[in-house]
């Protein structure tokens, strides 16, 4: 069996956001539509809005604090599939 890595990034303000709840669906059925081609998954969630101050801190100064970076690193790792 393949095993890959999937980052699911949502954008939404709420909490709970439908931008979130859409996320999960699209998170749960790519799981299931890859299991089906014996590739299993590690999904890493991403809220945008869990850091929006680092987000704006990073744009005014042009570098990302280390919460940050480590979410753009699990992005830049992830299988892109």
């Amino acid at each position: 069996m393949t095993r890959r890595k999937l980052a699911v990034i949502s954008g939404g303000l709420a909490q709970p956001s439908s931008t979130r709840l859409l996320a999960d669906r699209l998170a749960m059925a790519a799981e299931q539509a890859l299991a089906e081609l014996d590739v299993e998954i590690d999904i890493d969630m991403l809220d945008l809005r869990d850091h929006a101050r680092e987000l704006t801190n990073m744009l005014v100064t042009g570098f990302a604090d280390e919460r940050l970076g480590a979410a753009i690193k699990e992005v830049v790792e992830s299988d892109g599939l």
